[in-house]
């Protein structure tokens, strides 16, 4: 994992940009707005959740080192959300599960790219099937790559580092 909060720090007012950039995605997701959530994102972007190993302390950590959970273009990511519009096209989310996000420990610094920033976040994913009486749980950290495009904010990296090593969710249909 590189270290994510290196970097000049943001002042407020583009800490409170990020953090409104961040609510506004979370609203996006949980409510369903695919089409919405796409337009905040970069013709380029990458959406990776690479899988981490739990090893005896002393041992080295290795990440990214096998197939990731996830590896996400924009135009992967648009096949994802067409299937999860089409009920037909997917049982996964047939009938809809209710998903809410919720992100905290928000760190910005600006990127070394003139207009970029480093944000580190933690999320943590309520997952409630119609099918299941317990909800789901995942939490993870995330490391974006924000970048100005003509004023706005839009994500342009995004790698999600799951806290699991084994997930009881039956799918990654969501997005964290």
């Amino acid at each position: 994992m590189e270290k994510h909060t290196t970097g000049e720090p943001v002042d407020d007012r583009e800490y409170r940009q990020i953090h409104e950039f961040l609510d506004d995605e979370v609203e996006a997701l949980d409510s369903r707005d695919y089409d919405g959530w796409l337009a905040m994102l970069t013709p380029d972007i990458r959406y990776v959740a690479p899988p981490r190993g739990f090893y005896e302390r002393g041992r080295e950590r290795r990440i990214g080192l096998e197939n990731p959970y996830l590896d996400e273009t924009i135009g992967s990511l648009q096949i994802r959300i067409n299937q999860q519009k089409e009920a037909v096209n997917t049982v996964a989310e047939n009938p809809y599960t209710f998903v809410r996000r919720f992100v905290t420990s928000v760190r910005a610094r600006r990127a070394p790219v003139a207009g970029e920033y480093r944000v580190v976040s933690n999320a943590l994913v309520v997952r409630t099937r119609p099918t299941d009486q317990v909800p789901q749980l995942v939490s993870a950290r995330r490391e974006d790559v924000l970048r100005r495009v003509d004023g706005k904010l839009k994500l342009a990296a995004r790698t999600v580092y799951f806290d699991h090593n084994v997930f009881h969710t039956g799918n990654l249909a969501f997005f964290v």
